[in-house]
């Protein structure tokens, strides 16, 4: 959320140009397919078959409103393992990672100024654990509500580089894991570098 977003008149950015960006405007870990809304350009995925049932719900969308503001969603990271529901841990902070490069750098090619605002909720996850693969971490405890909010963190300018969003993103990550019994992510070096092979 660019703070510029909320100013009145609101920004208009050009949402044709989102498509050319460098980094691309994709949803949370997968491609998709373009359309306008009211509110701005969508790109959502394709529609996959769960068991018997085909889902008639978008898996993960991106939605870029005209005031610059970024909205994604994904409904895949979390699904539910036949052994319970748990949170893996590499493929949920590897994606988001990429996904906030992605957006922020798209924001930058817009010409949107910073501050930016990073805010992520996970929905849904009361009972879930943490896990790297399939395997839960010694000692985990489930998350104890249904919703995770995280205070966000901010971005002075959205022209960040990728080890720059790492930082941003660690105390992000380490609330999703205090909500699992852990101190933070184990997925940092003494730097703030993220190296999802740490584990």
């Amino acid at each position: 959320m660019p703070l510029a977003a909320f100013d009145v008149p609101a920004p208009s950015v050009d949402l044709s140009a989102a498509r050319r960006s460098p980094k691309g405007f994709l949803p949370i870990g997968t491609g998709g397919n373009y359309t306008y809304n009211f509110d701005g350009l969508l790109i959502h995925s394709a529609t996959r078959v769960y068991g018997d049932a085909a889902s008639r719900l978008p898996e993960s969308y991106a939605l870029l409103l005209r005031s610059g503001v970024v909205e994604a969603a994904d409904s895949l990271i979390l699904w539910p393992e036949a052994d319970g529901p748990i949170i893996p841990s590499v493929l949920f902070e590897g994606e988001l990672l990429t996904a906030v490069h992605m957006y922020l750098a798209m924001m930058s090619y817009l010409g949107i100024e910073g501050p930016v605002y990073i805010a992520l909720s996970l929905l849904g996850v009361e009972g879930y654990e943490m896990a790297a693969g399939r395997r839960r971490y010694s000692g985990a405890h489930p998350v104890d509500r249904d919703a995770l909010v995280v205070p966000e963190v901010m971005a002075a300018d959205p022209g960040l580089d990728r080890e720059a969003v790492d930082h941003l993103m660690r105390p992000v990550f380490d609330h999703v894991w205090n909500a699992c019994g852990y101190a933070g992510s184990p997925y940092y070096d003494e730097r703030d570098r993220w190296d999802g092979d740490r584990r």
